[in-house]
C-alpha cells in the first residue's frame, strides 16, 4: 500500500467538503471530526483522546449519518496502513458501499455470529499489542509508534513495524444483543485502552439490558441524538440534568474531560459515499 492514493476532496460537496478543507494537517492521522458547533466551526478531536464512543439515537435522528461521516473522514484522510476498519452492519444494508475497500480488516460483518468471532479475535489482538508494548518498554499505542519512527530513522534494518489504528464501527448494536455478545464487547472494552483499538457503538435502544451501566462506563465519549424518551438521553450522557436536543441531526457529545458539546451533523449524501468508495476501489487496485 506504499503507493496508495488518498481520494481528492473535490469528489464531494457541502458540509463534508468543508470538513476536509479545514482538517488539521499536522494531526491528520490522529484527528476525526465530531460535528459542527453553534458558530459553524467543525470540532476535531484526537482519536486516542476519544478512546471508545457510544452513539445513541432513535431511528431517523441522524445516527447513521454520524457513523458514515466518521467512516468517510477516515477513508479520505487515512491510508490503510494507518487505520483499519471493522464495520458491523446489523441492519444488513447500511454499509454495503464500503465492501471491498482496502481499509477493511474483514469483509463487512452482517450477522451476530460473525460479529462475536471478530470481536473475540480483537480481544486477542489487544492483548498481543500490550505484550508488544511491554517488550519495547512503552505503555501505549502512540508511544510505541513513536519508538518505531525513531528506530526506522536510526537503523536501516529494524524488525519494529508501525501498527495501524483499528476502529470497530457497529450499527445497530441492539440488533446483535445477546448474553454472549454483551460479555464479549464488555471484555474488549476492558482490555483495549491505549492499544490503538477503538469501538464506536451505535444503538437505537440504550437500555440497561442492552448497554449495561458497566459497559457504558467504558465508553469515555458519549453521543446522544434525540429520543422520545428523555431517560435514554440521560442514560447515554450519564447526567441528572435533562440535555435539550431538538431537531434532526442535532446531538450532544460528552467527551472524556466531562465537557458537553452541542453539535450538528456534518451531512454527507449517498452520492458522496459512492464517489469516495468508487475512487478508492478503482484507483487503488
Amino acid at each position: 500500500m506504499s503507493n496508495y492514493r488518498l481520494p481528492p476532496k473535490d469528489l464531494v460537496n457541502g458540509d463534508f467538503k468543508k470538513t476536509l478543507e479545514e482538517y488539521p494537517s499536522k494531526t491528520r492521522k490522529e484527528s476525526i471530526p465530531l460535528g459542527i458547533d453553534e458558530n459553524g466551526s467543525i470540532v476535531y478531536k484526537n482519536i486516542s483522546d476519544l478512546e471508545d464512543i457510544l452513539v445513541g439515537g432513535t431511528t431517523g435522528a441522524g445516527k447513521t449519518n454520524f457513523l458514515n461521516n466518521l467512516i468517510c473522514s477516515i477513508l479520505m484522510k487515512h491510508k490503510p496502513s494507518e487505520t483499519r476498519l471493522v464495520l458491523i452492519d446489523n441492519k444488513g444494508y447500511e454499509f454495503n458501499n464500503y465492501e471491498g475497500l482496502p481499509h477493511l480488516l474483514t469483509p463487512v460483518v452482517k450477522t451476530p455470529e460473525h460479529a462475536s468471532q471478530i470481536l473475540t479475535s480483537l480481544i486477542a489482538g489487544a492483548i498481543n499489542r500490550k505484550k508488544i508494548y511491554a517488550n519495547n518498554m512503552v505503555n501505549t499505542f502512540d508511544e510505541y509508534n513513536k519508538e518505531v519512527k525513531k528506530a526506522k530513522r536510526k537503523y536501516k534494518e529494524t524488525k519494529m513495524e508501525f501498527l495501524p489504528n483499528i476502529i470497530i464501527i457497529i450499527d445497530d448494536y441492539s440488533l446483535m444483543n445477546n448474553k454472549d455478545n454483551r460479555r464479549i464487547l464488555e471484555d474488549l472494552l476492558k482490555i483495549n485502552n491505549y492499544t490503538g483499538i477503538h469501538v464506536v457503538c451505535g444503538t437505537s435502544l440504550p437500555t440497561e439490558d442492552i448497554i449495561t451501566k458497566e459497559m457504558r462506563d467504558y465508553f469515555y465519549t458519549r453521543v446522544s441524538f434525540n429520543f422520545v424518551e428523555d431517560e435514554y438521553i440521560k442514560f447515554i450522557l450519564d447526567s441528572r440534568e435533562k440535555k435539550v436536543i431538538e431537531g434532526e441531526n442535532n446531538y450532544v457529545v460528552k467527551t472524556n474531560d466531562k465537557k458537553y458539546h452541542y453539535l450538528s451533523n456534518i451531512l454527507i449524501e449517498d452520492k458522496d459515499i459512492v464517489a469516495i468508495t468508487d475512487y478508492i476501489k478503482y484507483t487503488n487496485k
